[in-house]
């Protein structure tokens, strides 16, 4: 029995990784049509609520999550 890792194995039948490539791809499309069509959530995915910053390490910003994977960022 060999021990190979998943990547090793994929490259062997010449297959790239597309589950992560189609998440992506959904989040862009589904943030095109927020942005279209529903003005209540537009407003709510744009807008920032005035308070005071939590402690410890920032959590990802969904709009900067699909900039970097655009490549805008």
């Amino acid at each position: 029995m060999e021990r190979k890792s998943n990547e090793r194995v994929l490259d062997e039948i010449g297959e790239k990784r597309s589950l992560m490539i189609h998440i992506i791809e959904r989040k862009i499309k589904l943030i095109g049509h927020i942005m279209r069509h529903n003005d209540f959530l537009n407003n709510i995915f744009e807008g920032r609520i005035m308070r005071r910053r939590p402690r410890g390490r920032p959590r990802t910003n969904y709009f900067h999550d699909i900039k970097v994977k655009m490549g805008c960022a």
